[in-house]
């Protein structure tokens, strides 16, 4: 009779146990779920559920605001991209910032749109180049994701980064490299040849180029800008613009510490257990759908003026 009293004691216990956790388990799961993507803490207003809103800044600096007049280059600038939203930008072209630089208008002191005026390279020589050294640091930075892309058709190598929210890129600075014109890339799309001085085929004709010829050290954290000759003296504005389409993603940090540090083995069941490989799409490490258009970023830097003296 004891026996008995024990096993139906025992059949309650264990089939209470069992709708216990038939309850508690998908709350478990719920909880389990929602602690994970526990979206990063964010005070701006730009959200994935605001539509049209403007998710970044750029801020144009230059060196010196007063030049003299007749230098070739004369400019030199800094243009930093910042993420002020609650989300993340990912696939941003980012060649504009490494090898090239974004759109820049001058105006001159009638507010007319002054053009380049440059011309050709002197003797064909290029003098400055973005500095690799700083290129090799913004990759080694574990902030700064960057990824590349190959087009076919027009042979153009894209660079692309993703811009948590807080974070920012800057343009890389110059260095002064000089090199021949016609053994850069005709796009720009890749990082410039290295044909410099310290070279030993090229180094008798770019150096026989270079006599008489007298560059300025670049300042550091700063970019030359080509194509601009100022003869006469006033007053000029200039901004910086920028393009590029990106996709956003949500930002979760505790996902992507368990991503970083969890087996994969270990991910793959718990994924499976918490029905998180159905959300893929809204978890940042997993690539975007290529088949939805992409967001388009539009911004404008602040305006800043300088000064030409004769």
């Amino acid at each position: 009779m004891k026996k008995r009293k024990r096993f139906v004691i025992g059949f309650a216990t264990c089939f209470a146990a069992m709708i216990l956790a038939w309850f508690l388990l998908p709350l478990a799961v719920s909880a389990f779920r929602a602690w994970l993507l526990t979206p990063q803490d964010c005070p701006s207003a730009c959200k994935r559920s605001v539509p049209g809103c403007q998710p970044a800044t750029f801020d144009l600096e230059l060196f010196m605001t007063q030049l003299k007049k007749g230098k070739r280059y004369p400019l030199w600038y800094r243009a930093t991209l910042r993420n002020t939203s609650c989300f993340a930008l990912t696939e941003l072209l980012a060649n504009e910032f490494i090898d090239g630089h974004p759109w820049l208008t001058i105006w001159d002191s009638r507010g007319v749109e002054f053009p380049a005026n440059a011309g050709a390279v002197p003797r064909g020589i290029i003098p400055y180049s973005f500095d690799r050294e700083a290129f090799a640091a913004m990759k080694r930075n574990p902030e700064f994701q960057m990824s590349f892309g190959y087009s076919a058709g027009d042979g153009f190598e894209y660079q692309y980064t993703r811009l948590d929210p807080g974070r920012k890129v800057a343009t890389l600075p110059s260095m002064l490299l000089p090199s021949l014109a016609w053994l850069q890339p005709s796009d720009m799309g890749g990082p410039p040849i290295d044909l410099s001085i310290r070279s030993k085929q090229m180094r008798p004709l770019i150096e026989s180029r270079l006599r008489g010829m007298q560059f300025d050290q670049p300042p550091p954290g700063y970019s030359s800008i080509d194509g601009y000759i100022f003869n006469t003296p006033g007053r000029y504005r200039i901004q910086a613009e920028l393009k590029s389409e990106y996709w956003p993603a949500g930002v979760y940090p505790r996902f992507e510490w368990y991503r970083q540090h969890v087996p994969a083995r270990l991910q793959r069941g718990l994924e499976w257990w918490t029905y998180l490989y159905e959300h893929r799409h809204l978890l940042p490490p997993e690539p975007p759908d290529f088949r939805t258009a992409k967001d388009l970023l539009h911004v404008k830097s602040n305006v800043v003026e300088f000064e030409v003296t004769p």
